[in-house]
């Protein structure tokens, strides 16, 4: 997982601005396509674009070699999943906070539990993106990349007391989680949260953290070192002895840039 996953339109702006960012160039490839056609550009806009783009930021690029390669991005962009995936946050309400914060299991649990809910929101936001249809599903599949992402989002070491399979069948014992065939579970917990509605009480924008959420909003051991950004709503393992900061390191920065312009702009009119 790194900070663009499930934010492919930020990834977007960050190739334009650099050139292809990883050594994954058909993706980012395809990234660009959709980004452009959901523009309203035409395909073969589109096509030129992507050239264009490949010969300004690759070495010795040669469209002879590559025009199969071009052709599937550009192809990827106007087929039935041609929609840029941006979430930008998952919205968690009160009742479902204290459902799973008021459970009496351990807290890398509650952890779990908690980001099973942020994930399955994650899937409900792309199905309404690429459907128009609202729906919170208890699936899901036991793929390894999958339980390798939900190990950073509850911060699982991985050790004993970590080991996400394990956990995933006491959570079963105690009736959380249906076991299904071909290593697929079920949700149980995210049907009893589907049945109550509450006020919205956090949202989550950094999928990356979301045990930190968890922490600060349930008060953990050192959740007073827990700050929730007010710039970007991101949370942060902050070192002041004094009062908690408002803004993240990231944000912090971005402050200090605009400060700077605006004093370089008023400097410059005098």
């Amino acid at each position: 997982m790194n900070k663009f996953t499930y934010k492919e339109y930020d990834y977007v702006q960050e190739i334009l601005k650099k050139g292809f960012i990883t050594k994954y160039n058909y993706y980012e490839s395809s990234l660009l396509c959709k980004f452009w056609a959901s523009l309203g550009i035409s395909k073969k806009d589109v096509e030129d674009n992507l050239v264009d783009f490949c010969l300004l930021y690759t070495s010795n690029f040669n469209y002879a070699l590559e025009y199969k390669t071009i052709d599937r991005a550009v192809s990827s962009a106007f087929g039935d999943r041609g929609k840029l995936i941006q979430i930008d946050s998952v919205p968690i309400y009160k009742h479902e906070f204290d459902y799973i914060n008021n459970i009496n299991i351990a807290q890398n649990y509650k952890r779990l539990m908690f980001s099973f809910l942020v994930l399955k929101k994650i899937h409900s936001a792309i199905w309404k993106i690429n459907s128009g249809e609202d729906k919170l599903s208890g699936y899901l599949n036991g793929n390894t990349k999958q339980a390798t992402m939900l190990k950073d989002m509850a911060h699982l070491s991985g050790g004993k007391k970590d080991d996400i399979d394990f956990m995933i069948y006491d959570l079963g014992e105690n009736g959380y989680i249906n076991r299904l065939a071909l290593g697929k579970d079920y949700l149980v917990f995210i049907d009893e949260l589907k049945k109550q509605t509450s006020d919205k009480l956090f949202d989550v924008s950094d999928f990356e953290k979301v045990w930190l959420y968890f922490d600060h909003f349930s008060g953990y051991r050192k959740s007073g070192k827990i700050m929730i950004c007010k710039m970007c709503g991101k949370p942060e393992i902050h070192t002041s002895k004094a009062k908690v900061p408002m803004y993240c390191s990231d944000c912090k920065k971005k402050r200090r840039k605009i400060a700077y312009d605006k004093y370089n702009k008023k400097k410059q009119n005098k």
